[in-house]
């Protein structure tokens, strides 16, 4: 506890490498950072936007900004936030297909899906109900991308169906160039966990210009209202 309380005590300097998925770092990381280092002058960060997960130890990484967080022994998460994934399409989709009543309706449609680093495209789409019931839809379309972004432009010109962070879907929603459906299912891909977490390695004493960001983090993205 000692060493921790002076590692605070020290005024922070040098290189924070962090990364982030780039849709989440792009939108909501990077425009928390010129506060952060007008707070702490003596720090620069090197951040690394990437969809794929990198390992922090190879890359010489000390922390990650990820939606979801996926088991790994050699790293600790800490949550930041919670942001429920939406299922949408933009509105001329919508007025040429018609728009599904029924998770099970999704199949008949042509759902856009996200390939994940290991090879896996997410075309499994899970569910909850109101009633804590969780079941899993197999969706298929006429494109998969490792690209959250391409996901995302796909989605808006009227291709198809996507599940995406709310985050990321927020303006456009709320603009009207993207309509959602099946709102009162909680849903997702792979598992149900909808956090954004801080993951750094497992370490005896955090360094402070770690645990001051992730700070920093966990204060402003708790503000953002996602639901």
């Amino acid at each position: 506890m000692r060493d921790a309380v002076s590692q605070l005590s020290v005024r922070p300097r040098g290189i924070l490498r962090i990364q982030s998925h780039i849709g989440l770092g792009t939108q909501h990381v990077v425009p928390l950072i010129p506060t952060f280092l007008a707070q702490y002058p003596d720090l620069k960060i090197d951040l690394w936007l990437t969809d794929n997960d990198l390992d922090l130890s190879e890359h010489g990484i000390d922390l990650a900004i990820r939606a979801g967080n996926r088991a790994d022994s050699t790293l600790i998460g800490r949550r930041l936030a919670s942001s429920p994934r939406v299922v949408c399409a933009s509105p001329k989709y919508w007025a040429q297909h018609g728009t599904p009543t029924t998770p099970e309706a999704l199949m008949d449609h042509n759902c856009l899906t996200y390939r994940f680093e290991f090879g896996a495209a997410a075309a499994l789409w899970q569910f909850r109900n109101d009633e804590g019931r969780s079941f899993n839809i197999q969706v298929a379309g006429n494109l998969q991308t490792n690209s959250g972004q391409a996901l995302l432009l796909a989605n808006l010109s009227g291709l198809g169906v996507a599940l995406l962070p709310a985050w990321a879907v927020k303006e456009h929603l709320a603009d009207g160039t993207l309509e959602s459906v099946l709102s009162e299912y909680e849903t997702t891909v792979f598992d149900l966990d909808t956090g954004i977490y801080a993951v750094y390695l497992s370490r005896r004493n955090l360094p402070a210009k770690i645990r001051l960001f992730i700070d920093h983090l966990d204060t402003e993205l708790s503000k953002q209202d996602w639901t």
